[in-house]
């Protein structure tokens, strides 16, 4: 009998260890409010949130403004789009499991340090007022909007987030800014900090909608794309002591960069070479496959295995300029199992790929609002019955239709976040999914 009521006890006890095992832990008592008070978390209403419950979760989660002090359990949610926890009290955040996250606001805290590297989806961050001394983004180009004025950090490398639309870095202690050469600012606040070295030269200044470098005592030149345009329409957006100029050092400035496109020939894929330096220019391609390193300008290399692969150039110029680029956000496809992947490095992306794209002005057709989260406007020169596709970075065709008029909108609330092309006819442009 003694034993009957051991073997018993045991197996209760294991079943209670089981239950108790399936349910989140969540220590802090305002965050366990806030997750157990939502049914669309909470599904079954019961006092706690299982595991099961925070893995299907996919939404937007609010939890602003309630004195949470630790956000232990969010590591379950590993499915979450959007995460707005500012103005709370934390000190720490642990986002590495969510690498769903489209969008994150963890403002007004107590954060010292923040690591968003595994959120490789995320387009807009907004980590402002805090006490960071650190940022580690995540090595992808999706980032399109970064908010992280007003914290004490020393250093921002955004070089590789080609992407960005809105950069505000103001009242912090920055003497090191490194931006991508080509991104197309709107918005761009950097004032407040300790830079001695700005250049927004990126072929895109007349596009800047908000601007301000002013506070920086040690900035005497920021190389742009026209002195006289930068002087008359953001003369008072820098400090007396600057000057705007279209060359502050040509000796020391190289880019390494590329852009992977897909070819209408399945398997086949393009990597843009947009390097740039001084004289002679050095190259070490790794291709991320474990496989040698090519040393060329132009390599080609094969895939036997579709996937994402970390491609990274280095290049080193003729005046010593060292520069070096990867991207790891592509899914390098291919439509037959047995087939190989090829991908070649070009100067210049053949003519049916790139019409259109480099040159938005000379296009017969405007899209409105950029970026958008549900209506696209087009307005085209052209009359009605123009073929208009939607695809993907990575060549997914999503939409194939005539335009019924010369001012047509299209629902793209379906669509994922992330950045798309928009083909009218033989033109191309891109826009962001938000």
């Amino acid at each position: 009998m003694k034993s009957y009521f051991l073997i018993l006890t045991i197996i209760l006890t294991g079943c209670l260890s089981l239950l108790k095992a399936q349910n989140v832990y969540i220590p802090d008592a305002n965050f366990k409010a806030v997750l157990v008070n939502n049914p669309s978390i909470n599904t079954n209403g019961d006092t706690e949130i299982q595991v099961s419950e925070a893995s299907s979760f996919s939404g937007m989660l609010i939890a602003s403004g309630i004195n949470i002090s630790d956000m232990t359990g969010i590591e379950a949610f590993t499915s979450l789009n959007t995460l707005l926890c500012g103005w709370n009290a934390l000190a720490s955040l642990n986002l590495s499991a969510n690498t769903g996250l489209t969008q994150l606001d963890c403002s007004g805290n107590q954060l010292t340090s923040l690591d968003v590297s595994a959120n490789t989806a995320l387009f807009q961050l907004a980590c402002n007022d805090n006490q960071l001394t650190s940022l580690n983004l995540p090595n992808s180009s999706a980032l399109v909007n970064l908010y992280c004025y007003s914290n004490q950090l020393t250093s921002l490398d955004v070089s590789t987030k080609w992407n960005l639309n809105t950069l505000c870095c103001q009242n912090n202690q920055l003497t090191n800014l490194s931006l991508p050469p080509y991104a197309n600012f709107s918005i761009f606040y950097c004032s407040n900090n300790l830079i001695s070295n700005l250049n927004i030269q990126n072929g895109h200044n007349n596009s800047l909608q908000n601007f301000d470098a002013s506070g920086n005592p040690n900035l005497t030149c920021i190389q742009v794309d026209n002195v006289a345009f930068m002087n008359t329409t953001w003369g008072n957006a820098k400090d007396i002591s600057a000057s705007y100029s279209a060359n502050c050092n040509p000796l020391t400035n190289c880019y390494a960069h590329f852009t992977m496109s897909p070819d209408t020939i399945p398997q086949t894929w393009y990597a843009l070479n947009q390097c740039t330096g001084n004289g002679t220019i050095n190259y070490v391609w790794n291709w991320g496959d474990g496989t040698p390193n090519d040393s060329t300008p132009n390599p080609s290399h094969t895939y036997a295995t579709a996937g994402y692969y970390n491609i990274c150039v280095s290049i080193a110029d003729s005046a010593g300029c060292t520069n070096s680029y990867c991207d790891s956000s592509v899914y390098i496809n291919k439509s037959s199992a047995n087939a190989v992947i090829n991908v070649s490095v070009v100067n210049q992306l053949p003519s049916y790929i790139i019409t259109g794209l480099e040159n938005p002005a000379s296009s017969n057709f405007s899209i409105y609002p950029n970026p958008t989260s549900n209506i696209l406007k087009i307005e085209s020169t052209k009359n009605s019955n123009s073929n208009v596709k939607i695809y993907d970075a990575i060549g997914q065709l999503y939409l194939n239709e005539k335009l019924t008029n010369q001012n047509t909108s299209l629902n793209i609330q379906h669509l994922q976040s992330g950045i798309y092309f928009i083909k009218v006819d033989n033109n191309v442009q891109k826009f962001v999914k938000e």
